[in-house]
């Protein structure tokens, strides 16, 4: 207690925690306790409080704790004796005063007080800041007998802070509001005798703060967890932009093609890193490498290419190639003999009956494949239309060559 001041009224009462709140209803539903008899039926009130100090703490190193109690009848203020003045297990006797507050105004602008006073004296023009919000709904209850008055109450309490509530339990309190101590003795072995009630060592305040202290000490845990996802995250992204490589290849007449699989709106600077909304599709590069290839088979002998498949065209219909072709059209690609103008003739499977005359004296049209002078791969064509169009142009070109 701060030196000079005058001394505070005692608070007296027996705090419990529960591990289960049963015991505690039946209490509050009985009409008699230890010789007390309830004075009124039970009622619930919802409180808030707001536990403040100033920034250096002085409310605490002088002693107390400060509390802004917010009720449906109004707001006062608490000061409670940080000290407890017995010798501990249930019973809590401690300094307390209260008075009328204003939560928007300065304690200076609050209604005159014997604790808006001590706030003044200890804390002065420092601003008050909250550290914690206990939320609690209060079954209560009056008993008594000859000018001993007692509230028992149920308190269901949340632990609020940050605009999250980090913890929640319940205590049952009997704190004495008129009469002397002793008559708490009787209620004392009552309640201690209740396997689920345990005593309260210290305050709700205690509790609140213990819970603060855990959340801040994960949050740093917390924020390196998601800073690992974050990267994790980006280290998949990379992976999926790496290089995917196609091979087309058949019979050594083919072209490998390397596709850069970029994310979509993104693409490499200087330095390897993505930016955005500049990258060709993945249909765009593809269409560029394999112009590229047809280039190279052109350069390798286009003209003299184009010479035998004219000739050649003459003799064997199926290697005919149209003279102008669509370079866009996409014919349906059945099995062809490629190797028939040079094999042997195959055996055919003895026929199940004699075969009609007409029919075998009509016969069968052989497939056609044509091809133009580039794959006619479209900068949006999914891959594998990409794919099959190059395959379709190569596989065209090389039966046409396989005569020679």
């Amino acid at each position: 207690m701060t030196e000079g001041l005058a001394p505070a009224p005692v608070e007296v009462e027996l705090k419990y925690r529960m591990r289960s709140v049963g015991p505690g209803e039946r209490l509050l539903a009985s009409g008699e306790l230890a010789g007390l008899s309830a004075l009124g039926p039970a009622v619930d009130v919802l409180n808030e409080d707001r536990y403040l100090d100033t920034p250096d703490a002085a409310l605490a190193a002088a002693g107390y704790a400060g509390r802004l109690r917010s009720a449906d009848d109004g707001t006062v203020i608490t000061l409670k004796g940080l000290r407890r003045l017995d010798e501990g297990g249930a019973a809590h006797r401690r300094e307390e005063l209260e008075g009328p507050a204003d939560p928007t105004q300065p304690p200076a602008a609050w209604p005159a007080s014997a604790a808006r006073d001590r706030v003044i004296e200890i804390a002065g023009d420092r601003p008050l800041e909250e550290l914690v919000t206990v939320r609690q709904l209060r079954h209560k209850r009056l008993f008594g007998a000859e000018g001993t008055v007692v509230e028992l109450s149920l308190d269901d309490v949340e632990v609020v802070a940050d605009g999250r509530v980090i913890d929640r339990f319940a205590e049952l309190e009997a704190e004495l509001r008129e009469g002397e101590e002793a008559a708490l003795g009787p209620l004392a072995d009552l309640l201690g005798g209740i396997e689920e009630l345990v005593p309260a060592a210290t305050s709700k305040l205690d509790r609140a703060m213990d819970a603060v202290h855990r959340e801040r000490a994960v949050a740093p845990d917390a924020a390196g967890a998601t800073e690992r996802a974050t990267g994790d995250a980006a280290g998949n992204e990379r992976e999926d932009a790496s290089d995917h490589v196609a091979k087309l290849d058949d019979e050594g007449v083919g072209t490998t093609v390397a596709v850069v699989a970029a994310p979509t709106g993104t693409s490499a600077d200087a330095d390897g890193d993505l930016a955005i909304d500049e990258a060709p599709t993945v249909a765009d590069e593809l269409a560029a490498d394999l112009e590229v290839a047809s280039d190279e088979l052109d350069d390798e002998g286009e003209d003299e290419a184009d010479e035998d498949l004219d000739t050649e065209a003459g003799d064997d219909p199926l290697l005919a190639i149209d003279s102008e072709p669509d370079p866009f059209a996409v014919d349906a690609i059945e099995p062809v003999p490629v190797a028939a103008a040079a094999a042997a003739p195959r055996a055919e499977p003895p026929p199940a009956k004699a075969p009609d005359a007409d029919a075998a004296a009509t016969p069968k049209p052989e497939p056609r494949l044509t091809a133009g002078k580039t794959p006619g791969v479209l900068t949006d064509d999914h891959l594998a239309e990409a794919g099959r169009k190059v395959l379709r142009f190569h596989l065209a070109r090389m039966v046409a060559r396989e005569p020679g």
